[in-house]
């Protein structure tokens, strides 16, 4: 527990200094309300090739098998947030019950419509977190 919690402050601060924070990580702590302390980090699965080509589905499925699955058991959180919609496809094949997964839409041209979306995914967020902490 000590290793992670280390390692998820470590890799919070350096989130906070790069551009995915900024554009899309703090929208989704403000938005939803939630503080640092109650947030895990992880930024390990695959989106792009080294190429910048897309990767197969296979690899996309050993992804959330071998990484993602384990980690959700091991954390057990209460709602999942995967940036983008790819992360969300990932995620779409662990052969396990999760909690609920929120896409946030990664547009990098933030039109009415992706501002509404991100609003939108933050209030379920919240809502989500809330519904937990009565229960």
């Amino acid at each position: 527990i000590e290793n992670f919690q280390a390692a998820s402050a470590g890799y919070m601060n350096e989130c906070q200094r790069g551009t995915l924070w900024r554009q899309y990580c703090s929208e989704v702590v403000g938005g939803a309300g939630l503080a640092f302390d109650e947030i895990a980090y992880s930024n390990s699965l695959p989106w792009r090739t080294h190429s910048q080509g897309a990767f197969s589905e296979y690899v996309a499925q050993k992804a959330a098998e071998n990484y993602a699955g384990p980690l959700i058991r091991e954390l057990k959180p209460r709602v999942i947030v995967a940036l983008g919609k790819r992360a969300g496809e990932i995620l779409s094949h662990l052969s396990m019950n999760t909690p609920p997964i929120v896409v946030w839409n990664r547009a990098r041209a933030a039109t009415s419509g992706v501002k509404a979306e991100r609003a939108s995914a933050a209030r379920r967020i919240l809502a989500l977190v809330s519904v937990a902490n009565v229960a």
